[in-house]
């Protein structure tokens, strides 16, 4: 949106509803503290900053007023169970809607129109595609968008199906009435099946930017990842912080039965951290490599020595999860098999790769045998240093490594490995 009066969106998360209330109390202090805190700031600082966790508020004001009074207002709900699938429906226009959105893909739309002499139902076709094109563009992903009249049209240009321009001269088959929407987004719950139905119609007067911020609002609370931006840019302001809080002695009883366990503060920080910035577990992925030359073992049996060393060291079997907004870590009961090579790629470097860090192995070991060049055969280990260890991790790695190669009958006198 260009407007600067548009609206903002806030969009907080948090792992429960308890968590995300604690949040939303404390930003609205500091909108109360400091009025003069550009809101774009702000919406660009909770997006862009904040890792996504399952419970979900937002609000929207044009002020830092508007905005901490919603924030003391709303209520934030329970976590859904999962997000809903989407659905774009287009209705049948005779003419652009009064109040056209000043959106970057509404104004090239009519522009192009405005330049084909496009009827006042092509004209309307523009406008939907606009929308439709500027949602898509904040990360609505529609599992299937269709139409009817203008709206057909508009459809068949966003899905590719016919070019814009041709989609803007076209003739209406089906003229719209007085109670058609210019776009409903379906929301489909995928556990019950049931479909929610969100118009966006001016009504009562009621502008575009506000119909749009409310709708962005409202896919962000229902789980959807949707840039709550509205695209304006933003600078990041501090803010804040998540407000941790240690499993209650209700909760403790009932994740262990699961066999969950609180993350420890190492973990912690450096899950989060790395979530927050994508791809950048693979800084804190510390690893040992050890080449040798002559004759590769096979696989099967670095297979069974890896699978003995983990059954000995359970702490190479942690894997970090979810479970009701809230993160665990839990011992897997199966070791985690050889991580397979990839052509042209050094098993350090296939084994130095960023973890995955939900439900995932946070270790990985990988055999080279060398059939590339017939020579030396590497073997790599590599674990997510915060489950290795925090102190002399790399070491630790090592040490592993020794003792994986021991586990190889023609190997029990080999040297000791070197440390990646």
């Amino acid at each position: 949106m260009t407007l600067p009066d548009a609206p903002r969106v806030l969009a907080l998360s948090a792992r429960d509803r308890l968590a995300l209330t604690e949040a939303c109390r404390r930003l609205a202090e500091r909108l109360e503290r400091e009025p003069a805190l550009d809101p774009d700031d702000v919406a660009a600082t909770l997006h862009l900053g904040r890792e996504r966790f399952a419970a979900r508020h937002a609000v929207h004001g044009r002020t830092t007023a508007e905005l901490a009074a919603a924030l003391r207002a709303g209520a934030p709900a329970d976590a859904p169970q999962a997000a809903p699938a989407v659905e774009l429906h287009l209705g049948a226009l005779t003419e652009p809607l009064p109040g056209a959105p000043e959106l970057p893909q509404v104004t090239e739309a009519l522009a192009l129109a405005e330049q084909l002499g496009a009827s006042p139902a092509g004209r309307a076709v523009a406008v939907q595609y606009g929308l439709a094109a500027w949602l898509i563009a904040r990360g609505v992903v529609p599992r299937e968008i269709h139409g009817e009249g203008t709206g057909a049209l508009a459809a068949d240009a966003l899905l590719g199906r016919t070019a814009l321009a041709d989609a803007l001269r076209a003739d209406v088959d089906r003229p719209g009435g007085a109670g058609e929407a210019a776009l409903v987004v379906d929301l489909t719950d995928p556990g019950t099946g049931a479909t929610e139905r969100l118009r966006v119609t001016p009504e009562d007067g009621a502008p575009f930017s506000e119909l749009l911020a409310g709708l962005l609002a409202e896919l962000w609370r229902r789980g959807l990842d949707v840039d709550t931006t509205l695209g304006r840019p933003g600078r990041k302001v501090r803010l804040p912080g998540y407000p941790f809080r240690r499993t209650t002695a209700d909760e403790q009883p009932a994740a262990a039965a699961r066999g969950l366990r609180p993350l420890t503060p190492h973990e912690q920080r450096w899950l989060f951290h790395d979530l927050v910035r994508s791809s950048s577990s693979a800084e804190h992925n510390a690893r040992a490599v050890a080449v040798r030359p002559g004759p590769a073992p096979e696989p099967a049996a670095v297979a069974a020595a890896f699978t003995a060393l983990q059954q000995r060291h359970p702490k190479l079997r942690t894997v970090f999860t979810q479970q009701g907004g809230r993160w665990f870590a839990r011992t897997d009961a199966a070791p985690t098999g050889l991580t397979a090579p990839v052509p042209g790629r050094p098993a350090e470097a296939v084994a130095a790769g960023p973890f995955e860090l939900r439900d995932a192995p946070l270790v990985r070991c990988v055999l080279d045998t060398g059939e590339r060049d017939g020579t030396d055969w590497t073997l790599a280990l590599a674990a997510y240093e915060p489950v290795a260890g925090r102190e002399a991790v790399e070491a630790l790695l090592t040490e592993l490594l020794t003792e994986l190669l021991t586990e190889l009958p023609d190997l029990r006198d080999a040297p000791h490995p070197v440390a990646a």
